[in-house]
């Protein structure tokens, strides 16, 4: 017997997901704001020195995001390749 989900609850699901991922990225960005505003509070020079290099580190460290995402990429696929036998075998 299988149960039916209506899918308005799916929809709830679904919603509150996103609502929580959005809190969870506003919740970062205010939280690194504020931490900037106490660090200009305290040390202005700084303040403006992390502004001003922190999108050089960002462009310097892309590569490195680039290859982690390939070598994700490759792991998973290396992933898929092994458990494939056992993903056929446990569908009979």
């Amino acid at each position: 017997m299988k149960i039916r989900v209506p899918s308005y609850t799916k929809i709830a699901v679904y919603k509150s997901t996103v609502y929580y991922y959005v809190i969870n990225y506003l919740f970062y960005y205010m939280l690194t704001f504020l931490v900037w505003i106490i660090l200009f509070v305290l040390c202005w020079p700084l303040a403006i020195l992390a502004l001003v290099l922190y999108p050089i580190f960002w462009i310097l460290t892309l590569p490195f995001r680039l290859l982690g995402i390939a070598v994700d990429g490759v792991f998973s696929l290396l992933k898929g390749i092994i458990m494939l036998p056992g993903k056929v075998l446990q569908r009979k």
